[in-house]
């Protein structure tokens, strides 16, 4: 049996972690739904030829994207997009030992500042990763993590607006 060694890095073992939480609901929605919903639709079988890790990452990453995509039972109003964000912002901030956890913009702010001679603010920051998310979630298939974390960059703005009035 051949071992294939695979480095990731702590934030993306994070993402992943967080996606395997909302694929685990949708899963469970999944299970719980009837054999024949009212679309006609059934369960689905998944059937992959996984010869690298690569390949099995595609076929996990497709496996996840259609039980996403399919659970239609998981409530997706506002609030949960709310509560969402509001647990992923906990969650880093036991990922990084802080109390108030994910509060870096200021820092990459002034570094950025410094680097290329610009007078960017730390809202200014917060609102530019809620832009990227917002261009991301224009682009292909709908990923919640798009639309969670551009919550959470809001109310990051908002926190930082707050605080440079």
């Amino acid at each position: 049996m051949e071992h294939i060694k695979i480095d990731i890095s702590e934030r993306e073992i994070a993402a992943q972690e967080r996606r395997a939480k909302r694929a685990e609901e949708a899963m469970e929605s999944m299970r719980n739904r009837s054999p024949v919903n009212e679309f006609g639709i059934g369960p689905r079988v998944f059937s992959y030829d996984v010869s690298d890790a690569e390949d099995l990452a595609r076929a996990f990453n497709e496996i996840l994207d259609a039980a996403e995509r399919e659970s239609v039972e998981i409530n997706r109003d506002a609030e949960h997009y709310l509560q969402q964000a509001a647990a992923e912002m906990a969650d880093r901030a036991k990922s990084r030992d802080t109390d108030d956890g994910e509060r870096s913009m200021a820092r990459a702010v002034e570094a950025f500042n410094t680097l290329y001679d610009h007078d960017l603010t730390e809202t200014e920051g917060w609102q530019f990763m809620s832009v990227l998310k917002k261009a991301r979630g224009a682009e292909g298939s709908y990923r919640e993590d798009d639309y969670t974390d551009d919550v959470a960059y809001a109310a990051l703005a908002a926190e930082a607006a707050w605080e440079e009035q």
